[in-house]
This record gives structure tokens, sequence and C-alpha cells, in this order.
């Protein structure tokens, strides 16, 4: 079912009428090279959101810049665009995230001797801070999972609590990747890097999930968690419900549910998981990212803190001068 929706949504971002749609004042030459550039990700077995990433990046840039062609446009054009997203209040993240899909279009162009040089340039990618992952307190969660009373909503988020997965990897989940029994989900590839992986959920969890599956009307979709059409939920209702419930419980209308995903995470981190553990729960691919949780853990940090100073002072005033 992954598979086959992952295949419908490329076989429509490859096809001639909706890139025409899409890009209604490109010319014929430069869309027959975007295709191509589009057939090469197939190749390569991106999933179709990198397809979709490209085209959109595209279609902001064509709006920008005076003209109709992609292969004849200049570093400067570039930073015009930057200009023009900045004036409308685009985010530095979203405006690199544009930038790098332009980016390995033009390079597969150079690769190709359409362009002798890629018009996206290492200056042009903006400087960004690095956040902090936002997690809840265990307070906040457990307000949050004391208005929810639905069986369905209460296992979707207690599931993404307890399990750390991503929502498009909730979303995605089907009855044949649960192993109630053993507390136990399969995700057959990430919804980011296409990596399986096993994932494991509490007893609460398991419990909620019980519940919900005894609710779950009868219906022929393979998909865990159905709507009342019996059609398989979506991100955007899950943020929706979370964002309903937070309310309710008086959270930070400033978190999200992938803060639950943080959650998870930091919480491993302050119980004393090491880092590639829960890098390997998470699915990153560098241990880089799930670093960014020590930072953020201060449980942690405090409880190494304050052992080291338990030991200094144990020690004796020479002791410490031989240390120093």
């Amino acid at each position: 079912m992954h598979l086959q929706k992952n295949a419908s949504l490329i076989a429509r971002y490859t096809n001639w009428d909706y890139l025409r749609s899409r890009l209604p004042q490109l010319e014929d030459q430069d869309l027959v090279w975007l295709h191509e550039y589009l057939m090469t990700l197939v190749r390569r077995n991106c999933v179709a959101g990198t397809l979709s990433g490209a085209i959109d990046a595209c279609v902001a840039f064509l709006r920008t810049i005076k003209g109709h062609r992609l292969l004849t446009i200049t570093p400067r054009d570039v930073e015009q665009f930057i200009e023009h997203q900045q004036d409308h209040g685009l985010q530095p993240s979203s405006i690199n995230r544009q930038l790098s899909g332009l980016s390995a279009f033009y390079h597969y162009l150079c690769e190709n001797e359409r362009r002798s040089q890629n018009p996206i340039l290492w200056r042009h990618h903006l400087e960004t801070p690095e956040p902090l992952p936002r997690a809840l307190s265990r307070h906040e969660y457990q307000r949050l999972l004391s208005v929810i009373r639905r069986p369905r909503d209460r296992a979707i988020f207690l599931l993404l609590l307890r399990s750390g997965i991503r929502i498009g990897e909730l979303v995605m989940l089907t009855l044949e990747d649960v192993r109630l029994a053993h507390h136990e989900l399969t995700i057959p590839r990430g919804s980011k890097n296409r990596r399986g992986r096993m994932v494991y959920f509490s007893r609460d969890a398991g419990e909620a999930l019980q519940l919900y599956l005894q609710h779950r009307p009868e219906s022929p979709s393979p998909f865990l968690f159905l709507n009342p059409h019996h059609q398989p939920l979506t991100t955007r209702t899950i943020q929706r419900l979370f964002k309903g419930y937070a309310q309710q419980a008086g959270l930070n209308p400033e978190y999200t549910p992938h803060c639950l995903r943080h959650t998870f995470a930091s919480e491993l981190l302050n119980a004393g998981a090491d880092l590639v553990t829960i890098q390997h729960l998470l699915g990153h691919d560098t241990i880089s990212l799930t670093q960014r949780y020590a930072r953020l853990s201060d449980q942690r940090k405090r409880q190494v803190y304050d052992q080291a100073m338990a030991r200094l002072h144990e020690c004796t005033p020479q002791e410490v001068s031989d240390v120093a």
C-alpha cells in the first residue's frame, strides 16, 4: 500500500499535463529538461515528496524572475528571488529548502552539459539558527492526555509519544505493521529516508491501541487509523486534532504533534539511553541529528554535573590541586 501511494504520486508529478498546468509560462525546451530531471529522480528511487519539492521550487522561482527560461538565469536572479521570498515573510529555512531543490536541478543540468555553471552559489544560502527541539514536560503531556477521551485519538497521541515515530509514518501504518502482543511497530520505510526499522511502544500505548482496535469500524482498508468514511487519516487531520486538544489542555499554542517525538527522545536520554539507540529508534541518518537532544536534556546534564560536584567536594584540598 505504501508503494502504491508513492507510485501514484510519482505518476502524477511526471505527467506532462500536470507539469504544464503548474508551469504554464515555461518554454517547452525547459519543460523537457525539467521532466528529464524528474525521471532521473524516479530512477534513483526518490520518494514522491522529492519530486514535488523540485516542482514547487521551480514554480516559486518563476513567479519572481522575468522571462520564461530556467536555463538563462544568473546569480543576480537568484538574489532577487531570495529578496522576494524574504519580503513575503518566508522563513530562512523554507528559502534554503527551495534553493536546495533548485540547486539540485541545476547541478543535473551542469552534469549533462546544458549549463556551464550552477547559478545558485554557496553564498546564497541563508544563515539559520539551529533551534533546540521543543519537548513537552511530563506535566504538560499528562494534561494533554487527560483531555483526550476518543479511543482513536488517544491511541494516536500515545503512540506518537511512546514510539517516537513521525506523523507521516503513523498515517501510513497498516494493521499488519502492528504486533500488539510484542508492543512492536514495523515502519516499512521512513517518511524521510525510506529506511525501514522496528520500533517499540509502552504498555499504556498498547492498552490505548487495543481499546481503539475494539472500536475500529469493520473496513476493507488496511490502514490502522481511519476517519469516519473509512479513509486513512492525513497528517493535516492529526495536526488539527492536536491543536484542539492542546488548546483544551491549556498548552503552549506553539506546540505541534512533532513535539511528541522530541519528548520521546528527551525522556529516553534522561532515563539513561545512549544516543546510538535513540538514533536507531528515531530513524535518523546521522548521529549529529540525535545529538541535538543532548543539548535539550537539562535533567541528564544536571545529573552529571551534580555527580561531578559531589566527587569534588569529597576530595581533599591537595587532591583538588593535583587534579587542577
